[in-house]
């Protein structure tokens, strides 16, 4: 099946998003997906509890969320310099 547009976009602004995380939220996010530990597996490793993993994943998921909406609005408000 084809991608949709807007998942292309939020895809390619996702890097630049990562980047302005805390390190420590980026480092509990790359452990999540790309390395795909679970919430208890990476408080242990990090001598955290689950429940604070959970908050920061939640946190930075909603940061993440709110860089990518915030970059596609100036996308849409500048002119493409192309």
């Amino acid at each position: 099946a084809p991608v949709e547009p807007w998942y292309d976009r939020r895809l390619a602004l996702l890097p630049l998003c990562l980047d302005k995380l805390t390190p420590q939220s980026r480092q509990i996010i790359e452990l999540f997906y790309r390395d795909e530990h679970k919430p208890q597996e990476i408080a242990q490793r990090l001598s955290w509890t689950p429940a604070a993993v959970s908050v920061t994943l939640s946190r930075a998921r909603k940061a993440l969320r709110e860089c990518i909406e915030h970059q596609l609005q100036l996308q849409t408000q500048t002119p493409s310099s192309l």
